[in-house]
């Protein structure tokens, strides 16, 4: 390959070298003959050089031979493919194109022998991105070098002739910007692929080994001064050691006497603790150790929960009080709507019946009956605002007791609310029954409501219809169905309440609340 070169690179130089050619034949079983041409002029200067050459060239493989676990080596497909073939006959034309002279179809035939190797590479590589380009302004390396460095198999060798034929087309065409990049490109890819990068490991390896004597020597002397303090650290040390070991485990004994907190003298013993201890002597320190984290940890936990415990005991004084507070005023405001409005209606009508009918009077009485009616009604509305009902999570099991028996399709439902007030919404019901236990079966309705019929023997199935309007013996009825409708407010499900159904002579009581979803 290198007489080839040689020889190609002179034909390219001058028409008077164009009859050189070199070739070989081979016999099977009898060897082969190597040939070249050359101007009769030149045979004997270029016989010289050619010598030479093979002479450093089998020198080389000798020496390659006893390095060639350290210097870089192409790495060749071996396998025959289509592609890499129609790239090296594009690359041949492109050679025997720059011996004929015609420089515009070598850039052609190497476009195309481009072509083929981009590819191949896509073929065995389908996600790669680096493909070679006729010229790139770009400053990052060019794809034949990446493709080197990742060690894909192609053939190279195409690649080096491809670019060197380009670069003298480009030459002779006066195409400089794409000489210097296919110069460029085939000078970096040979510097590369020939590189011998057995040298510098030589070097360092020479380098090392100088730096490991000068170290070996050092290290002896510092031997041979180290004897003594080697005798003190290997026996006499651990003797003193000891001793002092000792005296730390009496100073921590003295600790645990004292009336310090566990929090102090667990510090105080961290301070002297050792990790350089013997393991006798380590056992005991953990073990104490172990000891005072069990006080510290069952102290901190005692007085968590003394905290909590203060904190919900203020929480539940302070609610009493607001609590207390608050019926207070709610039982003044219906205490001065029953006392000081029960007048004014009686007023009014004795006034309207009288035959002088004094009108700015009774519009007077009425808009001041109408006002203080307002403002105590307000007062006790926002005292009821003020208490906020919880909306926690139960299961529907919670609400069954002595008194109620709760027949669930899901057993595993859970509700969302008050579950003290809907407690006190059956006990009401239970009371209101007459039975000795109150029958009740929930099922589902929808993803977010649950349906709980109350079986009422002793009502009529003529109360159905009456049961919520306003009267004294359907206060308890009443009360439940704001139990119900405060469910609903305070979970946010609007469907919340309470219906009376009468089924055949039977009357029913369906109470709607609010599901877990």
């Amino acid at each position: 390959m290198n007489c080839q070169g040689i020889i190609n690179k002179y034909k390219k130089l001058s028409s008077l070298f164009s009859v050189c050619s070199i070739g070989v034949r081979s016999i099977e079983k009898q060897g082969s003959t190597f040939f070249f041409r050359l101007p009769k002029s030149s045979v004997k200067m270029l016989l010289a050089l050619i010598l030479s050459v093979m002479g450093v060239l089998s020198s080389d493989a000798v020496s390659f031979g006893s390095r060639h676990s350290t210097q870089r080596r192409l790495p060749v497909s071996h396998v025959a493919d289509p592609l890499l073939d129609l790239a090296s006959i594009y690359a041949d034309s492109a050679y025997f194109s720059n011996i004929n002279g015609t420089y515009a179809k070598t850039l052609l035939f190497a476009d195309t022998c481009r072509y083929y190797l981009n590819a191949y590479y896509q073929k065995i590589r389908p996600q790669g991105k680096y493909l070679m380009q006729r010229i790139s302004d770009n400053s990052s390396q060019p794809a034949e070098i990446v493709w080197l460095h990742d060690s894909i198999p192609t053939k190279y060798n195409i690649i080096l002739d491809m670019r060197n034929e380009s670069a003298v087309a480009a030459l002779a065409l006066h195409q400089w910007q794409l000489y210097r990049y296919n110069n460029k490109v085939y000078t970096h890819l040979f510097k590369e692929s020939s590189a011998d990068n057995t040298l510098g490991e030589y070097c360092r390896m020479m380098q090392r080994s100088e730096s490991n004597k000068n170290v070996a020597v050092i290290l002896l002397v510092l031997l041979l001064l180290s004897i003594l303090p080697i005798y003190y650290l290997v026996f006499y040390r651990h003797r003193v050691f000891f001793r002092f070991c000792l005296e730390r485990i009496q100073r921590i004994n003295d600790i645990l006497l004292s009336p310090m907190p566990a929090e102090q003298k667990q510090r105080s013993i961290q301070l002297i603790a050792s990790d350089r201890f013997p393991d006798k002597l380590r056992s005991i320190l953990d073990q104490i150790q172990m000891t005072l984290q069990a006080a510290i940890e069952h102290n901190q936990e005692t007085r968590l929960h003394l905290e909590l415990a203060e904190d919900e005991l203020k929480r539940t004084k302070f609610e009493m009080e607001q609590l207390h507070v608050s019926n207070n005023i709610l039982d003044n405001c219906l205490s001065t709507l029953k006392h000081e409005t029960m007048y004014y209606p009686s007023k009014i009508r004795q006034l309207v019946e009288e035959s002088d009918r004094q009108l700015d009077y009774i519009d007077e009485l009425a808009s001041y009956y109408k006002d203080l009616y307002a403002i105590l009604s307000a007062q006790a509305t926002r005292q009821v605002d003020t208490i906020k009902l919880e909306c926690k999570a139960f299961a529907v099991s919670e609400l069954a007791s002595n008194s109620v028996r709760i027949d669930c399709s899901v057993p595993e439902a859970s509700l969302l609310g008050d579950i003290a007030l809907i407690r006190y919404l059956f006990e009401i019901l239970y009371k209101q029954s007459g039975q000795s236990r109150l029958n009740v079966s929930a099922r589902p309705k929808g993803q977010y409501y649950m349906v709980f019929r109350v079986s009422m023997p002793t009502l009529g199935s003529d109360r159905g219809a009456d049961l919520f309007t306003p009267s004294i013996a359907n206060i308890p009825y009443m009360v439940c169905r704001q139990i119900a409708r405060e469910n609903g407010e305070s979970t946010n499900r609007r469907a919340c309440g309470m219906e009376a159904v009468c089924v055949g002579q039977e009357m029913y009581i369906d109470v709607v609340l609010a599901k877990k979803g």
